[in-house]
């Protein structure tokens, strides 16, 4: 089958949007130049709050940038393949994701600058546009599945449910986290609530929103979430990160870090339980037939 131009470029575009999202990213990290006068870690500890984690929880980037690039170089590799794997992914997804790196790109240049509610605004838009990517690459999945039952190799679709399904929601989880430090910071530093208030009121969203993405990935979305696990792997270490930060400085917000923290744990055991029961069902269905 062959590949539409559009489809091909589109692909190539988005590994080239990245490549220059890291190398911006990595000037960030820096600082100190016309581009991004303040660095990244430094205007962090200008807003200070009880909701940040310890410096070395942001090493996570690392982790998820060679996991962004490990699909975005197997979804160029599809390109040379004769097959039709390529159009696992529709455009609508590719189209999704370059819209989110290039507002968290705008973000850095904001945030280097130190305007907080220019960020808020960036970071919310980015945050969508990463969640529209990943509804997207889980539909697109099962839509492909139903049409080429048979015609797939389960390397690639692995590949999808692996590096691009939970390589996504890893991503999505740890900038949702992110936006909500972003609040915090607005509310602290531009409408004048006390740090402590704000980190509450974030991280009482947080703990809103993984129970109810949980209801939903084991409820209502089933069927395109199969194998979905690591958005708890990464609010655990988010987590993880900020109690390390908090503890024994201030009992409320490490309290509220600590229930949340063993709920996400609670959240992912039971989620890998439901994905093993599916699992041995669907076996022991297949060896009756």
């Amino acid at each position: 089958m062959a590949l539409p131009l559009v489809k091909t470029l589109i692909i190539c575009f988005t590994a080239l949007v990245y490549i220059i999202h890291l190398v911006f990213n990595s000037l960030a990290a820096k600082g100190e130049t016309n581009l991004f006068p303040m660095s990244a870690s430094n205007v962090s500890r200008t807003f200070q709050l009880e909701l940040t984690p310890t410096g070395a929880t942001f090493t996570i980037w690392g982790f998820i940038f060679a996991i962004q690039l490990s699909w975005i170089i197997y979804s160029i590799t599809r390109i040379f393949k004769k097959n039709n794997t390529i159009d696992m992914l529709s455009t609508k997804f590719y189209l999704c994701f370059i819209a989110n790196i290039l507002f968290i790109t705008v973000w850095l240049f904001s945030w280097s600058r130190r305007k907080t509610i220019e960020c808020l605004i960036f970071i919310i838009i980015g945050q969508l546009c990463l969640n529209a990517a990943f509804a997207l690459s889980c539909i697109d999945l099962r839509n492909y599945l139903s049409v080429n039952k048979g015609n797939i190799k389960s390397f690639d679709i692995w590949c999808q449910r692996i590096l691009v399904q939970n390589g996504l929601l890893f991503y999505a989880t740890w900038t949702t986290v992110a936006t909500l430090i972003n609040v915090a910071i607005v509310l602290s530093y531009n409408v004048g609530f006390s740090t402590v208030t704000s980190s509450l009121i974030s991280l009482s969203i947080l703990g809103v929103l993984a129970a109810f993405w949980f209801y939903l990935e084991n409820f209502v979305f089933r069927k395109y979430t199969e194998y979905t696990v690591s958005a708890y792997i990464s609010l655990i270490y988010a987590l993880t990160g900020v109690f390390s930060n908090i503890s024994g400085k201030n009992a409320a917000v490490a309290g509220t870090v600590l229930t949340l923290l063993l709920l996400s744990i609670i959240f992912f055991i039971i989620r890998v339980l439901l994905i093993v029961y599916k699992k041995k069902k669907v076996c022991n269905i297949n060896n009756t037939n």
